[in-house]
């Protein structure tokens, strides 16, 4: 609750501390300080407060915390402009003062049960989402490991990448990461495994990889609820001169994370590769640069990595090496996080076959 009359607010904090938390502010200074802190479920401002008035703080509160629920309380002078900051969307509900504690009661509420459905609704969108699209991939990386260990090193440089960056819906990154290989079943096979194998391209071959994330695009788009995923999709690679401030964050992060990856595979040592990036077309987000290359000093200690048998592999480790037959067909990618799916495919299938050299695998998170 945030208003300048302390008294005001000292009265309203014995009213509702028997139903609610409440945490109160003097101004929208002290106010923006406490939500840098802590998140909040409803945030309540008076609308005539010095320095700050309640409209402007609360469209604040609303790029800090987005599921906040926000409220005006307003006196009759005020109104107009309280109806202004309702029909533009960034305020829930406002209420006139003196406003009776039934009324107040009653909007905290209204207001609470609007913020569980706003996160109930995102989060089960998540790990709907996320949870089908892992289930498809994982089936998908059967046929195609190559192609879907890309994707899998791909999505832990892009968190890598990431850092601290305020990355909004971080979910539809993963989910475009993971999706973003099915296009592959657009190549010819033996693309595929010059992809997978780091071997040079023909021009007409690497136009056809770039279009891989837009085929990927094009197949999801009749899922609902994904055009975030199929704006990031759609954003990979964007030719170069393209404005930032068209091509989402997560289209950035990724393009870049496959530029390194790409060098990876056609065994450029990492240093290198941070080096030939800074030249790379589209030219890559000066800051995400940045943040890549202190990532890859050669200081950096590498995540522990073991030698196991393939019938050893369990859920959650991360192979280090590509796992090929003896007559070097190719398994389980580099960089492929073994699930469940996967775990019963080596033991019902793989486990008897003559795998040439040793299996690797790690897990930690950092580079292998």
């Amino acid at each position: 609750m945030v208003d300048d009359d302390p008294q005001l607010l000292e009265a309203m904090s014995r009213l509702l501390h028997r139903r609610f938390d409440v945490t109160g502010a003097a101004d929208g200074n002290q106010a923006i300080a406490l939500a840098a802190e802590r998140q909040f479920t409803v945030v309540i401002s008076d609308y005539s407060m010095p320095g700050m008035n309640g409209v402007s703080l609360l469209r604040t509160i609303r790029t800090m915390q987005p599921d906040a629920v926000r409220i005006l309380l307003t006196g009759q002078a005020d109104l107009s402009a309280a109806i202004d900051a309702v029909n533009e969307g960034s305020i829930f509900r406002f209420l006139e003062k003196p406003c009776a504690s039934e009324t107040l009661i009653g909007a905290l509420d209204a207001a609470c049960i609007q913020h569980d459905l706003v996160v109930g609704e995102r989060v089960l969108l998540e790990r709907t989402l996320h949870g089908s699209v892992a289930a498809l991939v994982d089936i998908l990386a059967i046929s195609q490991p190559g192609a879907f260990g890309r994707a899998s090193r791909v999505k832990r440089l892009a968190h890598d990448i990431a850092g601290d960056l305020e990355v909004p819906n971080w979910w539809a990154v993963d989910v475009a990461a993971m999706v973003s290989q099915i296009g592959t079943i657009s190549l010819a096979p033996s693309v595929v495994d010059k992809l997978s194998t780091g071997a040079g391209l023909t021009q007409e071959e690497t136009a056809a990889v770039a279009e891989i994330p837009r085929v990927a695009a094009r197949i999801i788009a009749n899922i609902p609820r994904l055009d975030a995923v199929r704006a990031i999709l759609l954003g990979i690679g964007r030719p170069a001169g393209s404005s930032t401030d068209e091509t989402p964050l997560g289209a950035r992060l990724l393009t870049l994370a496959f530029a390194f990856d790409d060098l990876l595979t056609a065994s450029v040592e990492p240093e290198e590769a941070v080096r030939r990036l800074t030249s790379h077309t589209p030219r890559p987000d000066p800051d995400l640069l940045a943040r890549f290359h202190a990532l890859h000093q050669p200081q950096q200690e590498a995540s522990p990595v073991r030698e196991v048998t393939l019938d050893a592999v369990q859920p959650g480790m991360i192979f280090v090496t590509d796992v090929r037959t003896a007559d070097g067909k190719l398994l389980i990618a580099r960089g492929q996080e073994a699930t469940e799916g996967l775990v019963t495919r080596i033991n019902n299938y793989w486990a008897d076959l003559p795998i040439a050299g040793a299996v690797y695998v790690t897990t930690g998170t950092g580079p292998a």
